[in-house]
């Protein structure tokens, strides 16, 4: 019996992978299908990829229940990737308009099976039948953005969320968000009934009647699978690690793999530090969120409303790129921002920040509050930490550099793209041309904090979102679940907060009309870095795994390393020598009122279990009561930081 090597089976596999693209490397069948929200609360964006170049691109879609079929022309464009060969993809996007609010329609995409475009413009005027049906996708649906009338307590409205997800790494993630919009049997396809049985229908036989009402039965049982999905699903950065390895081909398949959930439900997204390749370029080509959805429409991205004043300088598409945008939701403001921007100086210069700031800035301050109370933000990299660094000069304790330069908007540099430690605010200022890589021994990097010079600039971020009255802002990068107490400038606001825990040991805190920001990091869907079971077996110091380490983070950090704006903390830095294994996660958040967020994460369960049946599991919850919502200094003085610390 001969032995084969990691590498040896690894290089096999890509192999495989290879040859299998290679025999679709001209097919102009659709993959990858996924939605988003437009511009527009009555729209959605349809977005695919081809590997060939089709003739035309046209999503089909009705109404699930009954209706016309329609035709939304796509708008196609090759992108080349930036790798050794230089691979030819097909970008399809179209949008979708006049959508009734929180209606279920079944769709699909493909080329019509047209040489001269003669044909797409028979659609696109009669709704005449397809020519060419091997080209289409199967059918999919989806629920409309509902309005906020629509989402009741009986009725609530539903957000999954989560970040830091693998093609190779995630399958538990995956199995788990499928189940959770899908049920256990998953997707199911939503090929409406054909129109024409509908008109002039002669008499039908007892077994036609019989035949005709199952049929209505089950677009009746397939209006009500869609009306239950979630409203819409956000992944804030480090897609599919990576978009654009093997020349592409991972970023193809993680797409193929999130589609039952992306085309399914709306799929927003943030790029991360993962995304970083050619200038992100597979993030902006892959992906078109709602200020982008002017690139199909060829229309302005600002729509002027007098009383909401004119912001100093509004972004166009290519200015945001998918980078930074913001959408309704019901009760909610969702608003998406990149926190890559300081990280990355060959990318993004102080033009840059300055134009994403008073964006920022802007957004959030013309919120309509009682319209949408409530305002949810995320970003990749976290402005807070589970463990914290304790400061000579002052006894407080506080994150690293790299959570420092995210919270206050502190241009940095890092020895390499993905190593977090590596990370160290740069002593420069932004405005010279040349970078100045900075990067010192974690332990030092409080010292480089104090002595960064007085004159370089920084965009704080986290005063904005404390000024505007931002409620819950969540992110990945850290390959863990962390959730935080209300906090601000590193003090913690506890008043309001009670904590507790169900029958079965489970947190449900509550934050009662909090006094800052609730933050979350829930970068645990799936990374090379997260140790399964299978893993952590073969290399644990007694060939055994143990579940995840859960609990307060003064009981798994340490009493003394805990930060003390850490609530809770799930798969915390596991050691497989010590038998510890990283907990694969996802969140949900349901907004039941103007008044009631509730956060439950999700454990997946460990990826290498082929036990698909069984079900996730909830490992933490907190609900926060905010009868009123707007800038938190309405809510009276701040804490004290010290005062807090010497609690």
């Amino acid at each position: 019996m001969f032995r084969v090597s990691l590498p040896h089976l690894l290089a096999a596999a890509l192999a495989l992978v290879h040859a299998a693209a290679a025999v679709t490397a001209s097919s102009p069948s659709p993959q990858g299908v996924h939605l988003a929200f437009g511009r527009d609360d009555d729209s959605m964006v349809v977005g695919y990829m081809t590997l060939g170049k089709p003739e035309a691109s046209v999503v089909e879609y009705r109404l699930l229940d009954d209706g016309p079929t329609l035709h939304a022309p796509g708008v196609s464009s090759a992108f080349v990737d930036g790798g050794d060969e230089k691979l030819v993809r097909y970008m399809h996007f179209a949008t979708l308009r006049g959508l009734r609010a929180g209606a279920a329609y079944a769709y699909r995409v493909g080329d019509p099976g047209s040489s001269n475009g003669g044909a797409l413009k028979s659609l696109l005027e009669t709704n005449a039948p397809r020519e060419n049906e091997a080209s289409f996708s199967r059918w999919f649906a989806f629920r409309a953005k509902r309005s906020k009338a629509q989402v009741t307590p009986s009725s609530p409205l539903s957000v999954l969320a989560w970040c830091d997800v693998g093609h190779l790494e995630s399958k538990s993630a995956i199995r788990a968000v499928v189940r959770e919009i899908h049920g256990p049997k998953g997707p199911r396809e939503y090929a409406p009934g054909s129109e024409n049985e509908k008109k002039n229908e002669p008499s039908l036989s007892v077994a036609e009647i019989a035949g005709k009402k199952k049929s209505v039965e089950r677009e009746t049982s397939e209006t009500a699978s869609v009306l239950a999905f979630p409203d819409a699903m956000l992944h804030c950065g480090d897609l599919g690690y990576d978009l654009d390895s093997s020349d592409g081909r991972n970023g193809d398949a993680f797409l193929r793999d999130i589609e039952p959930i992306a085309a399914y439900v709306p799929y927003m997204v943030s790029a991360g530090n993962h995304e970083r390749a050619y200038n992100f370029s597979h993030y902006k080509a892959r992906f078109l969120m709602p200020f982008g959805d002017v690139r199909a429409v060829g229309v302005s991205d600002v729509r002027a409303d007098p009383s909401r004043g004119v912001p100093p300088s509004f972004p166009d598409s290519k200015q945001h790129d998918n980078h930074y945008y913001s959408f309704d939701l019901g009760p909610v403001h969702v608003v998406a921002w990149n926190s890559e921007a300081f990280f990355y100086p060959q990318y993004f210069d102080a033009a840059y920040a300055d134009r994403m700031y008073e964006w920022l800035a802007f957004d959030l301050k013309t919120v309509n509050r009682s319209l949408t109370p409530w305002v949810v933000a995320h970003a990749h990299r976290p402005m807070y930490c589970a463990e914290s660094l304790n400061s000579n000069e002052n006894g407080f304790t506080k994150c690293d550099a790299e959570k420092e330069a995210a919270r206050l908007g502190i241009m940095s540099s890092c020895a390499g793209d993905y190593a977090a430690s590596s990370c160290a605010r740069g002593a420069r200022d932004v405005d010279r041309a040349a970078a100045e890589v900075v990067v010192l021994p974690r332990k030092r990097l409080p010292v480089l904090a104090r002595t960064q010079k007085r004159n370089a600039r920084s965009w704080n971020v986290e005063r904005l979102l404390y000024d505007h009255g931002v409620d819950l802002a969540f992110f990945g990068h850290v390959h863990d679940y962390e959730r935080y107490f209300p906090v601000f400038d590193e003090a913690v606001e506890m008043a309001g907060v009670t904590t507790a825990a169900s029958e079965n040991d489970i947190p449900i805190d509550a934050y009662f009309q909090p006094r800052a920001t609730v933050h979350v990091t829930t970068g645990s869907g799936g990374n090379k870095e997260m140790l399964d079971a299978r893993r952590v077996a073969k290399e644990a110091l007694n060939g055994t795994a143990y579940p995840p380490t859960r609990g307060r983070c003064a009981d798994v950090v340490g009493s003394h390393r805990a930060a003390p704006w850490c609530a809770f903390t799930s798969g915390f830095a596991p050691k497989a020598s010590r038998g510890e294994t990283s907990d694969f996660t996802f969140s949900r958040f349901v907004v039941r009122s103007d008044a009631v967020l509730t956060w439950e994460q999700v454990s997946a369960g460990d990826p290498s279990d082929d036990h698909e049946g069984r079900p996730p599991l909830v490992i933490d919850a907190f609900t926060i009561v905010a009868p009123t919502h707007g800038a938190f200094a309405r809510l009276g003085p701040r804490r004290d930081a010290a005062a807090f610390a010497a609690r």
